[in-house]
């Protein structure tokens, strides 16, 4: 009498992550370039295998005209002015639509940060004459979060009006014998941080003596300002 065979069994367990993010999930908006001009915000998709090609777009910014869509509406980044965000914080909408039609709805807040704050201006020497002492403007202590500032220098002319006699500088020292004589030895700069938003400070400095005590023409300042050839350093100076 044969035994029959007995077939093994094998108890097979699966185990299913029902701890995988959804596709809302997966799905942000994020910052992706800021400047003084404009802001740039970008859809995310947090997959190994980037899909944003399978969606459909629709961003929407509350009170906005067609026209302040840079890029328009429709693509996976959204491009805007600066000036144009004027509250001190923007709800950024996004309608995303995948290939089976089904649409996720993105919320992202901008808050715009504070201008620059608490900075102090520094000049050495205090005193000096106008093309004789080499002036050092030093700018520490600000308290701003952007990562990107410039300064801009100013001086009072005889109308009591505040010109300026540099460009935009990118470094938070400046150098130069070309600090013009100012009404009252009013000093300022002007900081501005990455989003356009500016602060003024004041640059305590008494420049000395008049352009006339050199024996200097108008024509003479001119050239020499002409000829600077450090580009941070090539000012306009008020001769009158």
């Amino acid at each position: 009498m044969s035994k029959g065979l007995r077939k093994a069994s094998k108890k097979i367990t699966v185990t299913v992550d029902t701890t995988s993010p959804s596709s809302e999930q997966l799905m942000s908006i994020n910052l992706g370039q800021i400047s003084n001009k404009f802001i740039v915000f970008q859809f995310n998709y947090a997959d190994a295998t980037p899909r944003s090609n399978l969606f459909k777009f629709l961003w929407s910014i509350e009170n906005f005209t067609s026209t302040q869509y840079l890029n328009g509406q429709t693509s996976s980044s959204l491009k805007i002015s600066s000036e144009d965000l004027t509250q001190t914080s923007t709800n950024i909408k996004l309608a995303v639509t995948d290939s089976s039609m089904k649409t996720y709805n993105l919320n992202y807040t901008h808050t715009k940060l504070p201008p620059p704050s608490e900075c102090k201006c520094l000049v050495t020497p205090f005193t000096g004459t106008f093309l004789d002492t080499e002036f050092t403007f030093t700018v520490s202590d600000c308290q701003t979060e952007s990562k990107s500032l410039s300064y801009k220098y100013f001086y009072a002319n005889k109308d009591g009006i505040m010109a300026s006699f540099t460009q935009n500088i990118f470094l938070n020292t400046y150098v130069s014998k070309m600090v013009p004589l100012s009404l009252n030895n009013k000093y300022t700069v002007e900081i501005t941080d990455i989003q356009g938003l500016s602060s003024v400070f004041v640059c305590p400095l008494a420049v000395t003596k008049k352009l006339e005590d050199k024996g200097l023409s108008s024509s003479d300042i001119s050239n020499l300002v002409g000829n600077v050839t450090d580009p941070q350093e090539k000012i306009n100076v008020n001769l009158d």
